[in-house]
């Protein structure tokens, strides 16, 4: 059970690593107060932040299953999840409300969180 647990995090983290990048590419461009959120752009949101969700709970399963509880960088993973879920909500307000630059900001700390945590978990720190 525990090693179908540690795959389907590292595959829903992979997964969660491109659709933000897909919602960024997708949300990138000269947006208007009038843009709304349709086809395209709606499923990339919606599925960034449902597989997003997906590898936090993993990763909390992965966690407190395994031996790494006493460790930081789950932790450290948990706070970029955090704060990658709370600038998706501020890239999808921008960019339905046309900022560009206040959108463009919050889709690179979102992707900079999700790097942060890959980086983190992939070298073991701390």
């Amino acid at each position: 059970m525990y090693p179908a647990l540690q795959h389907s995090h590292a595959l829903t983290a992979a997964l969660s690593l491109l659709f933000t990048l897909a919602w960024a590419a997708v949300a990138w461009g000269k947006v208007t107060p009038s843009t709304t959120l349709g086809g395209k752009q709606k499923v990339l949101y919606i599925a960034n932040r449902a597989v997003t969700g997906i590898a936090g709970i993993t990763g909390l399963a992965v966690t407190f299953l395994g031996p790494w509880r006493e460790y930081i960088f789950p932790y450290l993973g948990l706070a970029a999840f955090v704060v990658h879920g709370i600038f998706a909500a501020i890239s999808k307000r921008a960019y339905l409300s046309g900022e560009d630059s206040r959108c463009r900001i919050a889709l690179l700390m979102q992707i900079a969180a999700l790097l942060f945590a890959s980086a983190v978990m992939a070298t073991k720190f701390a």
